[in-house]
């Protein structure tokens, strides 16, 4: 909705659709290079499909054993009148080695 945001105000790469896929294929770069284990906890609702970002993983991280968990949750719209709660599925990422 024009005018809602400050056009300066900053944006997270994962929230914006043009660079979602950018931004977690540099996080499971990141999690590559440092040989580290990840917890990420997205909704089906997200800017990618939780098939998807399990997929960017597997590609990034051949190595890695990654298994998403989900759950279905409610999740809080910010106090708008009409649609107080949003039924999603919340999907838990588990990154090991």
């Amino acid at each position: 909705m024009k005018g809602r945001y400050r056009e300066e105000r900053h944006q997270s790469p994962f929230c914006i659709k043009s660079q979602v896929r950018g931004a977690f294929i540099d996080l499971f770069e990141g999690v590559k290079a440092s040989d580290s284990s990840l917890v990420l906890s997205y909704s089906n609702t997200g800017m990618i499909s939780l098939d998807e970002l399990l997929a960017i993983g597997e590609k990034a991280l051949p190595n890695k054993k990654i298994e998403i968990l989900t759950t279905d949750h409610e999740h809080m719209t910010m106090g708008r009148k009409e649609d107080r709660q949003r039924s999603v599925k919340e999907g838990l990422l588990l990154v090991r080695a």
